[in-house]
């Protein structure tokens, strides 16, 4: 048996939680641990943005793939290299 909605009013508006998330453009897993877990007033919870850290495609994953930086080229300052092109003989 599914859980009933759970309604809340703000500013004279009651709406089920996932109605105010689709709304506000928050997760509904967001709202709901402000209310129960953070222990946020229903005014401070819907009315505070998401934090950009947290958003879906916010911050990349640990086991994401670090970008490649550009290899750049050196200036040529000494063309022929500082040691000798062949080995001294002993």
């Amino acid at each position: 048996m599914p859980t009933p909605p759970r309604y809340l009013t703000h500013d004279g508006l009651t709406l089920s939680i996932r109605e105010w998330a689709s709304r506000l453009r928050l997760d509904v897993g967001t709202i709901r641990s402000r209310l129960d877990r953070l222990g946020w007033s229903i005014a401070q919870a819907l009315t505070t943005p998401a934090d950009r850290r947290f958003r879906k495609g916010g911050r990349p994953r640990k086991n994401a793939p670090r970008p490649v930086p550009q290899l750049r080229r050196h200036k040529a300052t000494n063309p022929t290299p500082p040691w000798p092109s062949s080995p001294p003989r002993w």
